[in-house]
């Protein structure tokens, strides 16, 4: 094909933020948009149409491979759409010094090579850059810093679109008007650009179905009002939470960085005046929690055995009721693996203590092999998968929530049970993470997890010849 296509013939079906984003030239653009509303189809478009149109180059990075191919098929549609697939030369897959891409080539020389989240991906490059779901690559500063220069130092242009990712991340900042932030935007970084030539744009799920989105989907003949309303009810519904649903599709960033246990909820179960004690008073039958009834409740454990420079934590609570109530809070730094085992070993002779869940992932297999040997089914080893954490970890929100737990009052502990963060991965898959700092990794609230999930519907006769299925194996 020798001449650039009209592109009113050929978009006529797009919504108009489609419409908008794709006939928007100025030299940068951000977007916050929803979830599934076709964004990245719609810079295929712009991908293909100015790659035919001026012959210049484009470096997209998407936050993993798969993303990255799917835009190059979505480029190769809209080739054939443009009757222009006779302009394509070839297509791909480059695997080179650790990057791996796409790459489609035209007749007339231009690229769109398409790679996963690295910043070195955009360096010694020149042309387009585009960034898709920005706030989930691993090194969004670092990304921008590599694609601003290698689009803009020679007239050429950079796009940036994402769903949110919390209120602390760099993209949050990056989408910010210029007068609410003018030391992190999009201006203040891409000197000398004006702010006149910095495109924003946010388009929330309500907007997109307004706009005709549902009609589209459903392949509707007019606008029906009905089916709009009962589609967003439906995404709501589909959503773990409110939360996930304003922040996937209505471009709000979740606050407090996603935090798991706010820290209202977590002064709501601290106790002043907890009786806290000392391992050695548990260790023996008749040991007595002071202050508390001579029928005093069953004992369970949660030990998260520290890696590199965490800390080892254990966590004993006594059961009162329907109330979990911190009964010991041990930090561990630097102590020889055989001192815990000892710990817990010691522990583990007091009758009182009907179970420990003990963390077996990577330096605690060892640990908990040797006390599941030792002593049967009262010791769960739980390795930490993915899916063990969200098991661990949702419950005892749940009990922090109806105030069913109790604990102490510190600044330690309050901080560290703050720590672990709710993120989304760039298959926008639901993850727990916290950041590491000076005292440890969240270690406490993992420690706590563990002993609420051994208090959990523990059954009052255990055979001894049964063996428990880990969390996470």
């Amino acid at each position: 094909m020798g001449s650039t296509p009209d592109l009113s013939g050929y978009v006529a079906h797009l919504l108009p933020y489609q419409k908008a984003w794709l006939a928007d030239d100025r030299p940068i653009c951000f977007a916050e948009k929803s979830r599934r509303i076709g964004w990245t189809y719609v810079s295929a478009c712009r991908a293909v149409y100015r790659r035919l149109r001026y012959g210049t180059d484009l470096f997209y990075s998407s936050a993993d491979l798969t993303a990255a191919r799917e835009f190059i098929k979505d480029c190769r549609h809209w080739a054939g759409v443009f009757n222009a697939v006779g302009a394509l030369w070839s297509q791909t897959l480059i695997e080179e010094e650790g990057m791996t891409a796409w790459m489609l080539r035209f007749c007339n020389g231009a690229r769109i090579v398409a790679g996963s989240s690295s910043p070195t991906f955009f360096r010694s490059k020149g042309g387009d850059t585009e960034a898709d779901e920005f706030a989930f690559h691993e090194q969004p500063r670092e990304l921008y810093k590599a694609m601003q220069p290698a689009a803009l130092i020679w007239g050429h242009q950079m796009r940036i679109w994402s769903t949110h990712n919390g209120v602390g991340s760099f993209f949050h900042q990056l989408v910010q008007p210029p007068l609410n932030n003018p030391d992190t935007t999009a201006d203040s970084l891409a000197t000398p650009i004006t702010r006149q030539s910095v495109g924003r744009y946010r388009v929330t799920l309500v907007d997109a179905v307004n706009q005709g989105l549902v009609e589209c989907i459903r392949g509707l003949p007019e606008p029906n009002l009905t089916a709009r309303r009962d589609f967003i009810d439906e995404i709501r519904a589909s959503c773990p939470d409110e939360a996930s649903f304003r922040e996937e599709y209505l471009c709000e960033p979740s606050a407090d960085g996603a935090a798991l246990l706010g820290y209202p909820l977590i002064a709501g179960c601290e106790a002043a005046n907890l009786q806290l004690l000392e391992v050695d008073t548990i260790a023996g039958d008749a040991a007595v929690t002071p202050g508390v009834p001579q029928s005093a409740g069953p004992l369970f454990a949660g030990f998260d055995v520290g890696r590199k420079r965490d800390r080892s934590v254990l966590w004993v609570v006594e059961r009162l009721g329907d109330v979990l109530w911190t009964r010991i809070v041990r930090v561990m730094g630097d102590a020889p693996f055989s001192v815990q085992e000892q710990l817990l070993d010691d522990l583990l002779k007091g009758r009182r203590l009907r179970r420990l869940c003990i963390d077996a992932t990577g330096m605690g297999a060892m640990l908990a092999e040797r006390l599941a040997q030792k002593h049967g089914h009262r010791v769960e080893p739980i390795v930490f998968t993915t899916d063990a954490k969200s098991e661990l970890a949702m419950p005892l929100v749940r009990l922090f929530q109806d105030r069913l737990v109790r604990i102490p009052a510190d600044a330690a502990t309050r901080d560290d049970l703050h720590k672990v963060r709710r993120t989304v991965t760039a298959a926008h898959h639901v993850r727990l993470s916290a950041p590491r700092d000076a005292d440890g990794h969240a270690d406490r609230f993992w420690a706590l997890a563990l002993a609420c999930h051994a208090a959990e519907q523990t059954p009052a006769h255990q055979a001894m010849s049964v063996a428990r299925k880990p969390v996470g194996w």
